[in-house]
């Protein structure tokens, strides 16, 4: 977790207020700050379960503003499928 916020904090700082930032990485680093923001103060009890659910090649998409950060959408896997 600890290298994930690290990784989040030198983003943010990159970052103006109107500025979008993608970061593609894999399920892990995406469950801890889904769960991070979720639940501040809990323990990796939620990490483990978003992490088990993530859909390879999904996407989740996160919100900073005035009154911090937003989960608004998490595991989207739409586009991956096919037509039958």
């Amino acid at each position: 977790m600890t290298r994930v916020g690290t990784a989040l904090s030198e983003v943010l700082a990159m970052t103006g207020p109107r500025d979008t930032a993608v970061v593609v990485t894999s399920g892990g680093p995406i469950a801890a700050i889904a769960a991070t923001i979720l639940m501040p103060n809990a323990d990796g009890e939620l990490w483990r379960r978003l992490n088990g659910v993530i859909v390879h090649g999904s996407s989740s998409t996160f919100s900073i503003g005035p009154r911090g950060a937003a989960l608004v959408s998490f595991n989207e896997h739409a586009h991956l499928q096919t037509g039958r």
